[in-house]
């Protein structure tokens, strides 16, 4: 894999942001077992906020990959784990509701990879072809291309 050393630095990333965001968001998990409105609403804004960053990241990384690769299942995985070892590890107070929050935490990811790998392939087809038309910017005029056929033949 010629992108595996971005795929690295954005997977790293990724994990720091989704570590940062439940760490800074675990006071909220309790809300996510309160029936009605209120969880429903929690489990949307948790859901939103991952399905957002790993179709942000997905779709970043694919702009710059050359063909089609399936990717962004990786960085799906990659933004559940924080969240999946931190309801394991620290007592957030959803005993009966962690599989509904993961489950819900898992779904979002996933989603929001394959959305992003399609948004991802429209800004690389885009990409190629501004590349493209850069590279066609930065070509020599004809009558310096070949230089030698103009010569006087002496």
């Amino acid at each position: 894999m010629i992108d595996f050393p971005r795929f690295i630095a954005y997977a790293t990333g990724l994990l720091v942001v989704a570590l940062a965001i439940i760490l800074f968001s675990t006071d909220f998990i309790r809300y996510t077992n309160e029936p009605g409105l209120i969880g429903t609403l929690a489990l949307l804004g948790f859901g939103l906020v991952y399905m957002n960053l790993v179709y942000a990241i997905s779709r970043r990384f694919i702009r710059k990959v050359d063909g089609e690769t399936n990717i962004q299942y990786y960085f799906s995985v990659v933004a559940f784990i924080p969240p999946l070892a931190w309801i394991n590890i620290y007592d957030t107070g959803i005993a009966e509701g962690t599989y509904i929050f993961l489950i819900t935490l898992a779904m979002a990811c996933v989603i929001g990879g394959y959305f992003g790998h399609r948004s991802g392939l429209k800004q690389q087809a885009i990409f190629k072809q501004q590349l493209q038309e850069a590279l066609k910017k930065q070509s020599l005029p004809d009558e310096l291309q070949r230089p030698h056929d103009n010569l006087n033949k002496n």
